[in-house]
């Protein structure tokens, strides 16, 4: 991952905040990112409602901010959780994501050889997938 400059980072967290995907910065924690309390709320009533597909997709959303964070132990724990449901519902995307992010803390955590290993595995395991898909149309259903 490239590191962003001030310039560029300051205006993607101003983007992202005036979508309301992120919290106003708290002046207790400078520099620690938040969800919005509305994603938050979403996120919880997926959990709750057991919509394992929303719930990939909010792990994906956790995993690229922590990404952007820099924290390769919370990006580690979230690529964990979206493994773990991937094999649990049978989502080849979530497990893509979850390798590869598995594969970033891995890199950034000084296990450089791992981590692009599982980088590279997860590539493959996306590459498989939207293979997968576009066959499945194009052999779909013939008029």
């Amino acid at each position: 991952m490239i590191d962003l400059g001030p310039i560029i980072r300051r205006t993607i967290l101003a983007r992202l905040r005036r979508a309301r995907l992120l919290a106003e910065e708290d002046p207790h924690y400078p520099g620690h990112l938040d969800t919005h309390p509305l994603v938050r709320e979403y996120s919880g009533e997926q959990q709750r409602s057991q919509r394992s597909d929303a719930l990939g997709l909010m792990l994906f959303y956790a995993a690229c901010l922590s990404v952007f964070e820099r924290n390769p132990a919370e990006a580690a724990r979230i690529a964990s959780n979206m493994i773990e449901l991937s094999a649990r519902q049978g989502f080849a995307l979530w497990l893509a994501a979850g390798t590869i992010f598995r594969g970033w803390a891995r890199s950034v955590s000084g296990d450089a050889t791992e981590g692009i290993s599982l980088i590279e595995e997860g590539l493959k395991k996306y590459a498989c997938d939207q293979h997968d898909v576009k066959h499945a149309i194009s052999a779909g259903p013939k008029g």
